[in-house]
């Protein structure tokens, strides 16, 4: 793994709030509805808080009819750049009792994890606003709606565990999207070329009325993908729509500079076969601080006192012969400390660009006594503050991990989880067996995937090995799970079959009732307790004996795992 790196950028600027828009007769009204009786922080989207200035230009612009092209920061709020325009024009069809069953807004995404990840939003933000339906079509997909619930039910589960039914407007399966289609469609393009192309497929665009298509990410539409997207387009506007009534927003964080504006609307003329102009690309624009003040010094210890606030942040700043002007807010003086601060000016002055913790505190080193932490502090503190409603900064940390080519443990009284494949390390100067690790996809229950050779358990060649089995870790005082009964004679427990004995240390392994007669002289002392699961023969994993229904499943990634890269924000804007 590479990281965390620290990617900041200074705060948006803000416009009009979607409260003071329907005022202006630009939104509906029927937003104040939406989200129902959600308190305010914790709504996906808040009518009485300000836009930043290019969502709000973006929806004014959606109404006049343009196609858009938002090419704007990680972070900067590209979704609300389009979901509040799609949102608005179904409220506007509620309003006029015009909303019936149809497609009225196609997102495309370039990844399933991307399109995950909206259908989140989509839940938050559509609850308790049924009238609104939406539904992802992709290969995770269900045909059936048993099958589509029960796949739901496994993946979303509520704090104690138990399987959460999709919301009444979630459209989950194929086969009721084909009977129902949702307003919003949510899908990539290569799934909907076979849309095009099925006859049942087909059914999903019966009474579209499409208004809004979205190509998110749309600087990967380029080459061969790019032309056949573009053909894609063409016939699926052809084909289910009037081509001129639809809206073509198109977003991407890396599409260019303003010296760029002519090949991008050439690009986004050409993909969409649409006319764009150079006036339609949304933009965000910057609150640049002001540093006039003069500079104070700040103690780095003062930043620690501030990130977890044990007392009122008067009392603080007290203890450093400071005072908060009375009825300042918090947040605003938060904000005129970070910019009288030397040290907060010279980190934003060198965070022009994503840079690892490690590498920002050696720079300021060169002229502070900083720790990695005291970096950390800064930008916490500077993450809270905020002046005339906008924030001095929006910071993200960033880690790149390579994906997995397996999980590997040691068992017994040296437990270690390890990634790389060796079959034995070295612990506390013995040397102990490494085994490969499973996980159960629904209960978490972990497993070791292992092949037995000459009594031992050995390494699968690989996770399609025909001969590998699955053995459920047993806590000592579990029963076997399989089957476990009293014998009526004597009261004695029964051994189930599949109940075994495995060395971790040299990883013999016994059936249970051998454990009189130990293969090896490592001691029983240093055997655990295994369940073996039922070999599934069609997709070579097994049944998880703990929940009966999920599968083990290990850590191999793919075979291009070892080059493959995931890159995840650990953390949101703090």
């Amino acid at each position: 793994s590479k990281g965390p790196y620290l990617d900041v950028s200074d705060s948006y600027k803000t416009g009009k709030s979607l409260a003071q828009m329907i005022e202006e007769g630009e939104v509906s009204p029927l937003f104040r509805a939406l989200e129902g009786d959600i308190p305010d922080g914790e709504k996906e989207i808040q009518i009485d808080r300000g836009l930043y200035l290019h969502q709000e230009r973006a929806l004014r612009k959606t109404n006049q009819g343009k196609n858009l092209i938002v090419t704007t920061g990680t972070g900067s709020g590209k979704t609300e750049c389009f979901i509040i325009p799609i949102i608005n024009h179904l409220l506007r069809e509620a309003e006029e009792g015009t909303l019936t069953s149809g497609v009225r807004a196609i997102l495309i995404y370039p990844m399933n994890a991307l399109a995950n990840d909206q259908m989140k939003r989509l839940r938050n933000l559509l609850k308790n606003y049924p009238d609104i339906t939406f539904g992802v079509y992709n290969s995770s997909t269900k045909q059936s709606e048993q099958d589509g619930i029960a796949e739901y039910g496994k993946i979303y589960k509520d704090t104690n565990g138990y399987p959460l039914k999709p919301l009444k407007n979630e459209i989950i399966s194929r086969d009721q999207m084909q009977k129902t289609p949702p307003h919003i469609l949510v899908t990539n393009y290569a799934m909907l070329e076979y849309m095009m192309l099925r006859p049942k497929d087909d059914l999903v665009f019966s009474g579209a009325k499409l208004r809004y298509l979205v190509l998110d990410e749309a600087h990967i539409y380029r080459g061969a993908t790019g032309m056949e997207t573009s053909l894609l387009l063409k016939r699926l506007k052809a084909r289910i729509s009037n081509p001129s009534h639809v809206l073509h927003i198109l977003t991407s964080a890396t599409l260019g500079g303003k010296e760029a504006d002519d090949d991008i609307v050439k690009f986004a003329d050409t993909l969409c076969n649409a006319s764009f102009q150079a006036e339609d690309i949304i933009r965000s624009q910057s609150v640049i601080p002001s540093y006039d003040q003069a500079p104070m010094n700040v103690p780095l210890s003062m930043f620690a006192d501030m990130v977890d606030l044990q007392r009122p942040l008067n009392a603080i700043a007290e203890d450093y012969g400071m005072q908060i002007p009375e009825g300042k807010p918090d947040d605003e003086f938060l904000y005129d400390l970070c910019v009288s601060a030397p040290v907060y000016r010279n980190l934003r002055s060198i965070t022009d660009r994503p840079m690892t913790i490690s590498e920002i505190t050696r720079i300021l080193r060169q002229k502070y006594d900083v720790s990695e932490q005291d970096v950390v502090n800064i930008i916490s503190v500077a993450a809270q503050a905020t002046k005339n409603k906008s924030s001095l900064i929006k910071a993200r940390y960033h880690m790149f991990a390579k994906a997995l080519e397996g999980a590997y443990i040691t068992l017994g009284q040296n437990k270690k989880l390890m990634l790389n494949r060796n079959r034995t390390t070295m612990l506390n100067g013995e040397e102990w067996k490494v085994f490969e690790c499973a996980v159960c996809d629904d209960c978490g229950r972990i497993a070791v995937a292992e092949r037995e050779i000459d009594g031992k358990l050995e390494f699968a060649n690989n996770s399609y090995d025909q001969d590998i089995e699955y053995y459920l870790l047993r806590d000592i005082h579990e029963s076997d799970l399989d089957g476990e009964k009293e014998d009526e004679d004597d009261g004695n427990t029964a051994i189930g079959k599949n109940a075994y004995l495995l060395c971790s240390k040299c990883g013999a392994i016994i059936h249970e009732s051998l454990k009189s007669d130990p293969p090896c002289t490592c001691g029983l002392s240093n055997y655990v307790r295994i369940l073996k699961a039922k070999k599934n023969e069609a997709r070579g994993d097994g049944k998880c004996p703990s929940c009966n229904f999920g599968n083990f499943k290990t850590f191999y990634l793919g075979y291009d795992a070892a080059t493959a890269v995931l890159g995840t924000s650990l953390f949101e804007e703090l």
